[in-house]
């Protein structure tokens, strides 16, 4: 999944399409290319659901790794992934 962040400043915004195109020309899904902005919150929920419904697809043993891996990197999701991760 990519997640192609400051969508809302123009120097970073315009590209987007041209990223995406290069993406999804190197295989990766459309529906794992997804535009957002941090600042303004746009395209943040279609990545947290998409996220969940990527960890639902993970095997139950690999979790809780990927849980930790999330948590070391200032990224748990627990509040919106429950029960699938704890930090």
């Amino acid at each position: 999944m990519v997640a192609y962040n400051k969508v809302d400043v123009p120097d970073s915004g315009d590209y987007y399409e041209d990223i995406r195109d290069a993406l999804l020309g190197q295989g990766v899904a459309a529906a794992d290319v997804l535009a957002v902005s941090a600042a303004t919150g746009q395209g943040v929920t279609p990545l947290v659901r998409r996220l969940h419904a990527l960890l639902d697809e993970l095997p139950a043993q690999a979790r809780p790794h990927v849980a930790a891996a999330l948590c070391a990197a200032g990224g748990c999701l627990s509040a919106l992934s429950a029960p699938l991760l704890t930090c």
